[in-house]
């Protein structure tokens, strides 16, 4: 498992940003991880333990083996920015 850095002193404003490369990507998940719901903390172990299978696989499948729901994965998705998670 990551170890999570400190939290970033930002807010969760999904309008401020989304990110268009996975290292940022990756920066913002760690930088923002004790924000996040518990759920959404659990997406984000998952998104950054497995980027290639969130890059390849449906929601469905990546809900499953992280043990969400499929709406988790599109919440997660929205805080960062995203209009939802396909």
């Amino acid at each position: 498992m990551l170890a999570m850095p400190a939290p970033n002193p930002r807010k969760l404003d999904a309008r401020s940003f989304s990110p268009r490369d996975l290292r940022r990507l990756r920066e913002d998940i760690a930088a923002r991880y004790d924000e996040l719901a518990r759920r959404q903390q659990q997406v984000a172990r998952y998104a950054l333990d497995h980027p290639t299978e969130v890059a390849l696989e449906t929601v469905t499948v990546l809900a499953k083996r992280a043990d969400v729901q499929p709406s988790s994965f599109v919440r997660f998705a929205q805080t960062f920015g995203y209009s939802g998670f396909s």
